[in-house]
């Protein structure tokens, strides 16, 4: 029976397809092609014809077997060999970028397969691999380019998937809808496809479309259903069927509870009372498997680390609500010594590097939590907030996208991606983030703060109305003339 991922499906995906990049030959195989490609070669740019010395190929030859078995460092070192006495191969260039992806050095596969392409343009593996270099990079509106570049050539699941979590991230979801509809069409990541179009589905307000979706792959295999309860729940939530979204709820919080409670709707969590709950934990805790719980991918310390890096983090925050940064991010390195694989002591040093305007730095924590555990929300919010302090609005965009995905009902999450929206003159987006904000935030309290502080953001919001329908921008302004009182 198919299971749903629990990671980041996305990730998940994206790890899995590197496997093209072993197929891809080294240019001693590709010779004969070339020549007999003849026109279709030169429109499509001519691989460097570089024939590989036998040493060069036993080099080749061996990382590939090495990244196969995920000996990772020692396939880095037979490719890099290989490099020296080849350089600029394509095949060799594609599985070093396969390599530095598996170890989530996106910038060194993006590199790689640019190097690539720029030898071999309109590669199909290779658009395909940059553009999912670019996605982890979240640098989203290039990914789209080379995923599309690539579907045009040679449609992929792959490819599919990843152009549709990108669309995610950028708010074209619409165009989302159009990929995860194709791909179950084709019965191509099936059940994967199926949860991520609920979920955009729910970000279209279409929670009845969402809830069928969510029930189809809860039919599929409800034992791995985790996060199918979790936003069904939500969907009914948001219909009114509290009774609904309770009953989903206490499912999910069979299977896990602490992440049920963290994830779910608010406004439907508040209805759980602490005994009802402790009724339905008690035979849980027998029905619990390894496959449904989410785990920490922290390597197991000794209990003498796990206490003494506990004991250091406790510190660091106390310190850094004190503003004593610098010894806060001296008893942070602490923890990080005792146990370097806490992602929320790399959180914790973002955080203590942001307040004291370390940015740069700061990006990099936050990278290292996330690479570790592609779920933590933390991670990911701290590198939004990096990048946009770095003066990258293109990359805080996609974290943004992916923020309101893990918690679509948050004003504050949705205002903010308006705001990036505005920097980028992306009116029309920038203003149905501001209304959807409004929608959300029940007291009008969040935006019309906001809005007070900033003047003009009235007059791009009117600019903005200029893109609809008269009766889009009539409701837009009865919406707009609320905050004015």
């Amino acid at each position: 029976m198919p299971q749903l991922p629990l990671k980041t499906i996305a990730l998940t995906l994206t790890l899995s397809a590197l496997s093209s990049a072993y197929f891809l030959k080294p240019a001693s195989a590709q010779d004969s092609r070339q020549k007999s490609r003849g026109s279709d070669a030169n429109s499509r740019g001519r691989a460097k014809t570089v024939r590989l010395s036998p040493e060069a190929e036993q080099h080749f030859r061996h990382g590939q077997n090495l990244l196969r078995t995920m000996q990772l460092q020692a396939a880095m070192r037979e490719f890099d060999q290989a490099l020296k006495l080849a350089p600029g191969n394509i095949g060799i260039l594609a599985a070093r970028g396969a390599c530095l992806m598996r170890l989530k050095d996106f910038e060194g596969a993006y590199r790689d397969f640019n190097e690539a392409l720029l030898e071999s343009p309109g590669q199909p593996e290779l658009l395909r691999l940059r553009g999912t270099a670019n996605m982890c990079l979240c640098e989203a509106d290039r990914a789209i380019d080379d995923l599309s570049q690539a579907i045009a050539i040679k449609p992929t699941a792959q490819a599919i998937f990843n152009r549709a979590t990108c669309y995610i991230q950028t708010a074209q979801y619409e165009k989302a809808i159009e990929d995860y509809t194709n791909l179950i069409k084709g019965r191509a990541n099936l059940y994967a496809s199926l949860f991520q179009r609920g979920r955009v589905y729910y970000l279209l307000d279409e929670y009845d479309k969402a809830i069928v979706d969510f029930s189809a792959v809860i039919k599929a295999d409800p034992d791995s259903a985790l996060k199918c309860y979790i936003c069904r729940g939500r969907a009914f939530a948001a219909k009114g069927r509290t009774d609904l979204a309770l009953a989903d709820l206490r499912k999910a919080v069979l299977l896990d509870d602490d992440y049920a409670e963290s994830f779910y709707a608010p406004a439907v969590e508040s209805l759980i009372e602490s005994d009802a709950r402790a009724e339905e934990l008690a035979p849980a805790e027998n029905q619990r498997s390894g496959t449904t719980k989410l785990k920490s991918l922290s390597s197991k310390q000794s209990p003498s680390n796990q206490e003494a890096g506990d004991k250091y983090l406790a510190e660091a925050l106390a310190l850094k609500e004190k503003k004593q940064l610098a010894r806060a991010l001296a008893t942070c390195d602490l923890a990080l010594k005792a146990n370097g694989r806490s992602t929320t002591a790399h959180v914790l040093k973002g955080k203590i590097l942001m307040d004291s305007g370390n940015y740069k730095a700061a990006l990099a924590c936050f990278n290292q939590a996330w690479t570790m555990d592609n779920l933590n929300v933390d991670a990911v919010r701290g590198r939004a907030e990096a990048n946009s302090a770095l003066g990258l609005p293109q990359r805080t965009l996609a974290d943004l996208g992916k923020l309101v995905l893990a918690s679509p009902d948050d004003p504050e999450l949705r205002y903010r991606q308006a705001e990036i929206f505005d920097k980028l003159k992306r009116r029309k987006e920038a203003l149905t983030g501001y209304l959807k904000c409004l929608q959300l935030d029940g007291r009008k309290e969040l935006l019309k703060d906001k809005l007070g502080k900033d003047k003009e953001a009235y007059f791009r919001i009117a600019q903005a109305t200029q893109a609809l329908s008269a009766e889009q921008r009539r409701k837009a302004s009865a919406r707009i003339e609320i905050l004015k009182h």
